[in-house]
């Protein structure tokens, strides 16, 4: 199912809610101009809450972390019992300022050190998490 056919479910999904709710609904949904495919309406539920899901912030292996960090990709970083770093991408160097002036040299990833100091002292976020998410999840 394509993004935009999700959207146009989620649309026309709106609008009989709307109906519904400003009493215009007859709730004679088998007649319904909106009447939509069940198994297709199914689909796109499931879908869509994959992608919602999908967005949700979580630690990055170590192989994600290299990857994106030399691929000018935006991570969040964070040393263990430090602030986080806000969203920043390498920018062609091979280390990051976090917010309290600490450094994370990303060489240490690369080096054959990386899994000593990834995960145990540092370690990307594929997105923004919430205190309370980088509180609940353990260090290596």
């Amino acid at each position: 199912m394509t993004r935009q056919r999700m959207v146009e479910l989620l649309e026309i999904e709106k609008e009989c809610v709307r109906r519904n709710a400003c009493g215009e609904c007859n709730r004679a949904c088998h007649i319904c101009d909106l009447l939509q495919d069940d198994t297709e309406l199914h689909e796109m539920y499931e879908e869509v809450i994959a992608l919602v899901k999908a967005q949700e912030p979580r630690v990055m292996t170590l192989d994600e972390a290299q990857t994106a960090l030399h691929n000018d990709t935006v991570v969040w970083a964070e040393l263990k019992g430090k602030l986080i770093c806000a969203g920043i991408h390498m920018d062609g160097t091979d280390y990051f300022m976090m917010q309290n002036d600490d450094v994370l040299d990303v060489t240490d990833f690369d080096s054959g050190e990386g899994s000593e100091v990834y995960g145990k002292q540092a370690r990307c976020w594929t997105s923004r998490p919430t205190d309370e998410q980088r509180e609940a999840t353990p260090w290596a």
